[in-house]
């Protein structure tokens, strides 16, 4: 191992209490000066290590770090990632990055949002405690097939968290992740296409995840609808494993978001069919029956005079009743 690996070692053992830098001196055999090298060289892979006066060095158990999303890939997936502290939205980061002429698997993390977005402009809340990452692909893909993008993002996240965290996941259409009847991650999806040739130059997707509850509780405005993974005491560096586990589900996905396979597991996984639900179409508030999701991603809904509506994403929003 390497001086770093083995300071950051001996400052997880501490699980959250604090290491001087001359006890790990004296663990390692080191000077303080390389203690503070290696300290220097964490914080720069993403380790949020703390230096209190008088008591050493702590790491937060929710850290996220880049080395160790990269060591949990798989093999053949080079993803380009970045992680911030904070950001306004990593969307908005990749999409200016994609404008630029980034390359396809640049990843960008950050453990909070000042200007998260959702969709139809909704703000999203992003308090510390969840994963907040956007993902940059260029698809070779007809726009009008775009809405498979979600719906595989939606199936990737379920399998990341079920595989990881071991909880079962539901889907609301479209881009909805759901623990127990609560969200728990929201999918939004922005790019740019061709005019004209009709194809996507690039697409960008958003994930944001409540992997743990904030300290100060859900803001009062979501507090009823969101949920997190964990309510307290999350596994150490579960971030980092989720955030690999995400990426691997996505790149495999993404080799054909639109094979049926994948639809049928997003159908599967629909916390929607077959119950009566408000859709909001054209300002209009109508209460609807949700029959199926079809084989093109739309939610295929019956009316109360029996009329079937077929709708995609981006054109109505839904509250189950």
């Amino acid at each position: 191992m390497t001086t770093k690996e083995c300071v950051l070692e001996l400052i997880k053992n501490e699980g959250g209490q604090a290491i001087s830098g001359e006890n790990i001196a004296k663990s390692l055999g080191i000077s303080r000066a390389a203690v503070w090298k290696a300290i220097n060289a964490l914080r720069k892979d993403g380790y949020s290590i703390s230096a209190v006066t008088n008591k050493g060095y702590s790491i937060d158990g929710d850290y996220i770090s880049k080395s160790e999303i990269e060591a949990h890939l798989t093999e053949n997936n080079c993803y380009s990632i970045t992680v911030l502290k904070e950001i306004d939205s990593t969307n908005t980061y990749l999409k200016s990055a994609a404008e630029k002429g980034e390359k396809d698997g640049a990843v960008v993390i950050a453990e909070g949002q000042t200007a998260g977005r959702g969709r139809l402009g909704r703000r999203f809340y992003s308090d510390k405690g969840g994963l907040y990452m956007s993902i940059l692909i260029r698809p070779d893909m007809p726009t009008e097939r775009s809405l498979f993008i979600t719906t595989g993002t939606a199936v990737a996240v379920s399998r990341a968290i079920e595989n990881v965290c071991g909880k079962r996941i539901g889907v609301k259409w479209v881009n909805d992740i759901f623990i127990d009847n609560k969200k728990v991650c929201g999918i939004l999806t922005e790019g740019a296409s061709d005019f004209e040739t009709g194809r996507l130059q690039y697409a960008v997707v958003g994930i944001g995840i409540n992997v743990n509850e904030p300290k100060d509780k859900f803001n009062k405005e979501i507090a009823n609808i969101a949920t997190a993974i964990y309510e307290k005491d999350e596994p150490w560096g579960i971030k980092n494993r989720l955030a690999a586990e995400v990426l691997n589900q996505f790149s495999e996905i993404m080799k054909a978001p639109d094979d049926k396979a994948v639809i049928d597991e997003y159908r599967a996984r629909s916390i929607l069919i077959g119950k009566e639900v408000y859709i909001t179409d054209n300002d209009k508030i109508k209460k609807v029956t949700v029959v199926d999701i079809d084989d093109s991603a739309a939610i295929v809904l019956k009316t109360d005079d029996g009329e079937i509506i077929k709708k995609t994403s981006g054109e109505i929003s839904i509250k189950v009743k």
